[in-house]
């Protein structure tokens, strides 16, 4: 949702049960605007909100000059504080599918993905919990028009 026009949005979206209060969503706007102003994006979208066991995450992007192809994600648990969301990695895209667990929400939780699933080499490393975020929201493709 473009950051200009979310407050139009999130009532459209009301309807169908996608439901943050009013202070919320002034908040979110603000913050998003200020985001858009510290790191000169053209454009700022609202990519919505992840529901996790301890926390939620509400995902933000921007882009300065190709929307397609220069996409930065930031993340944030209040909608004040926006932290850069890490790239994902090839092995992150490659463990994302096959994580079973349920989304906690918490960045500094480590998750073995291959101890559930042996046939994994048993050398990798363990992924973050933003890691599998952060490539399943890359993994999305939205055409816009």
């Amino acid at each position: 949702m473009d950051s200009q026009k979310l407050l139009e949005s999130l009532d459209i979206l009301g309807y169908v049960g996608v439901c943050i209060s009013t202070e919320k969503s002034q908040l979110l706007r603000n913050s998003l605007l200020i985001l858009q102003q510290e790191n000169h994006f053209r454009k700022c979208f609202y990519w919505g909100r992840i529901d996790g066991i301890q926390k939620d995450y509400h995902v933000a992007y921007g882009y300065e000059k190709d929307c397609l192809k220069n996409q930065v994600y930031y993340y944030s648990h209040d909608c004040l504080e926006w932290l850069l969301m890490p790239k994902p990695t090839q092995w992150g895209r490659f463990l994302a599918p096959l994580a079973i667990n349920k989304f906690e929400g918490e960045a500094s939780i480590v998750t073995n993905v291959y101890d559930v699933n042996p046939p994994f080499p048993p050398n990798e490393d363990p992924k973050r919990h933003y890691d599998v975020m952060a490539t399943f929201i890359s993994s999305f493709f939205f055409l816009r028009g």
